[in-house]
């Protein structure tokens, strides 16, 4: 079960910086990644920029937890997976499902593989298309995966949840604003990708307050994003081999 911690007035701050400053000024880039022509090149420097961006908010979250006082078990990085309370592997099991589901209705026939290429090729054209660029997205899917654990389940539901429980909120409301600021942080993926992250990031959110460990949430982030990429790599790679 997460444990509050006391707030100070740089998590406000920080909040303030990721969750509302950074997805605001990020929309406009967002938007002009749409109309570019990615090449491999532009790919590749995307993927380690993107890297880069991800780790440094990492860093600055994890100095602020370590000038606080905090211990690695407050954010959820210590124990290395523990084991899960029900609910948790409850959910687990319900977000495998859920996300089957979704892979299969993109890529479960030819009609919907060429309806999702179609959503990449308009939506998420910097995706892999060739081995080389696949293997510099591997570095980007880790840092996702790891980075954005800790900033937006690991900081802010804990911010969140420090700061709503004294106002006698349910607990389950502080995974809801993370959920939607993450979810805006991918509005160029488009509003229905944006509506299943904020799933996602709801049920995430779920098994961080209930198990107070990221490291599972990290394994299941990282796959996802790989999946998403090989898929990306696959579809395209056999589109022009047809073509």
């Amino acid at each position: 079960m997460l444990t509050s911690i006391d707030l100070h007035v740089f998590d406000h701050l920080l909040v303030f910086l990721l969750g509302i400053v950074m997805p605001w000024r990020t929309i406009p880039n967002q938007k002009k990644l749409k109309n570019l022509t990615f090449s491999t090149g532009m790919k590749i420097q995307l993927y380690w920029g993107n890297s880069l961006g991800l780790w440094l908010m990492a860093m600055v979250v994890g100095i602020l937890w370590w000038a606080s006082g905090r211990t690695l078990t407050a954010i959820g990085l210590w124990p290395l997976f523990p084991p899960l309370p029900y609910p948790a592997l409850i959910l687990i099991v319900v977000f495998l499902v859920l996300y089957s589901l979704d892979v299969f209705s993109e890529v479960g026939s030819s009609r919907q593989r060429m309806r999702t290429l179609e959503r990449w090729r308009k939506d998420l054209s910097f995706l892999p298309k060739t081995g080389l660029e696949f293997r510099h997205f591997i570095f980007l899917s880790f840092s996702a995966g790891i980075c954005e654990e800790i900033v937006f389940r690991g900081f802010f539901v804990s911010y969140f949840y420090a700061l709503l429980l004294p106002l006698n909120f349910p607990a389950w409301t502080a995974v809801l604003v993370p959920a939607i600021l993450f979810g805006l942080v991918h509005y160029y993926q488009g509003w229905k990708a944006v509506m299943k992250i904020v799933l996602m990031a709801i049920i995430f959110g779920l098994i961080f307050l209930w198990s107070g460990s990221l490291w599972w949430l990290i394994l299941l982030h990282v796959g996802v994003d790989l999946i998403g990429g090989a898929m990306s790599w696959w579809m395209r790679e056999d589109l022009e081999e047809e073509e």
